[in-house]
């Protein structure tokens, strides 16, 4: 469905956690600040902000208590209005609300940072580019020149917090489908040095502890301005380590072809998409490719008439994709028709945490009728998501509340709402082949082709 996500632009779906205690200096503007220089809101902003935040929930979201009841959902709203007790900055207030809107369990519902909060924002970034799984932190680049700590590394605390704790905190914060954890770990593994900001600030120097050859070792290490993140950023799409193409059809040998699709976000352009899958097809029928490998991963979604079209190649007989007539899709609450010359041979399809949305429907239909091999991990939606998302603006803070408004799920039966659709085959680079950019699912499919085409 429709997704309204951006990672850096607009601001990000996080928990912060501020360290700072609110005191009595004055701003340019006459506004109070904290010692960090930050505006401090008062007690009756701050609680109206907070009630318009629980009545826009409360009168827009479809499925507010899915996962949470209305007894523990109005628990909760009461006790953090209690916590707004004194002045407060915006990361101090964005901690007492942000739990609230992850606990809704809806990917298509967030708090985003005010507008411009990264112009003003102190260019101090934390200077070590990481990777997060299982609860553990490892490093896997470092800007400082040379690197004071080899890559691969463990890291055990920052700044006196167990690096344990500070990701459980972050991910619990993070807005997505369900229970549904892969896809909280690629939003906080795609823009750490962000998050970290949000979530504990811009300290002037980082301790970090680190476990390198069994051995702990501490680092003390200056911040990093965000170009230097940025640049970093660029350079592994430069060098391809992080692939920006949306579209790509490879014929990998006689037998395989190899179709990416990143996004199914084309609303004003279904015709250049629907060219691209005819095309495909047409090249993969006329040279007889007997294995198909989809790679969806990164796709968070977009327009389900693009993600129909693609079906209707995949099929092996006319299916229902909605459960309903929904509105403009209300023709996908009728059999698909499939397509003049369907793919016949093995499908493979290859999934991330990424997978939300529209791209959640298609798997779970993919799944449901057993078309193909899954490979990867969880994907970050399943067959229902709640999406025709609007914003609010917090009058007085400026935070934006993004709210689902509607239901939308496939025609299925007996597919989980609280987790997405699991890999028949889970893979998960180690450390060591992330670092060196290895695809390590894509080999593994490749693999599996061969040996099945040995039996």
């Amino acid at each position: 469905m429709k997704n309204f996500s951006s990672l850096l632009s607009a601001g990000l779906i996080i928990v912060v956690t501020c360290l700072f205690l609110p005191s009595c200096k004055k701003g340019p503007s006459g506004n109070p600040e904290d010692k960090a220089g930050q505006r401090l809101f008062t007690v009756s902003e701050l609680q109206a902000d907070f009630r318009q935040l629980r009545k826009f929930l409360e009168k827009s979201h479809p499925q507010l208590y899915r996962f949470t009841s209305r007894r523990e959902f109005d628990s909760l709203f009461e006790t953090h209005y209690r916590m707004i007790n004194k002045p407060m900055t915006t990361q101090e207030f964005y901690s007492i609300i942000v739990p609230l809107v992850a606990r809704v369990g809806c990917g298509h519902t967030a708090l985003w940072s005010p507008d411009g909060y990264w112009d003003t924002a102190p260019e101090r970034m934390f200077p070590l580019s990481v990777y997060a799984r299982e609860g553990q932190l490892f490093v896997i680049h470092g800007y400082h020149q040379p690197s004071p700590v080899g890559f691969g590394c463990r890291i055990l605390s920052v700044n006196g917090l167990d690096a344990g704790d500070m990701v459980g905190e972050m991910l619990g914060n993070i807005s997505s489908d369900g229970f549904i954890m892969t896809k909280r770990y690629r939003r906080l593994n795609s823009v750490f040095p962000y998050l970290y900001a949000l979530n504990y600030g811009f300290p002037e120097e980082f301790e970090i502890m680190v476990s390198e050859k069994g051995k702990a070792k501490r680092l003390r290490l200056e911040p990093i301005p965000r170009s230097v993140v940025v640049a970093y950023h660029d350079s592994l799409v430069a060098t391809g380590v992080i692939k920006k193409e949306d579209l790509n059809l490879e014929l990998v040998d006689g037998g395989t072809a190899l179709m990416t699709i990143r996004t199914f976000a084309y609303y004003d352009d279904n015709k250049g998409f629907n060219n691209f899958i005819d095309s495909s097809f047409q090249v993969i029928y006329d040279h007889r490719t007997g294995n198909l490998v989809l790679d969806l991963r990164g796709n968070d979604g977009g327009d389900p008439f693009c993600s129909s079209h693609l079906l209707s190649y995949l099929e092996n007989k006319p299916m229902i994709y909605f459960q309903r007539p929904y509105g403009t899709y209300a023709r996908l609450n009728q059999p698909l028709p499939m397509a003049e010359t369907p793919f016949t041979g093995k499908q493979y399809y290859l999934i991330d945490g990424m997978c939300f949305s529209t791209t959640g429907h298609l798997a779970s239909l993919l799944k449901y009728y057993r078309l193909g091999t899954f490979i990867g991990e969880e994907t970050g939606g399943t067959y229902t998501c709640n999406d025709a998302s609007h914003d609010t603006y917090l009058k007085h803070t400026g935070y934006r509340l993004q709210s689902a408004r509607f239901s939308f799920a496939t025609a299925v039966i007996a597919l989980p709402q609280d987790h997405g659709i699991m890999p028949d085959y889970p893979v998960e680079a180690p450390i060591d082949e992330l670092i060196r950019g290895d695809d390590t699912v894509l080999a593994f499919a490749l693999e599996l082709i061969q040996q099945d085409r040995s039996k």
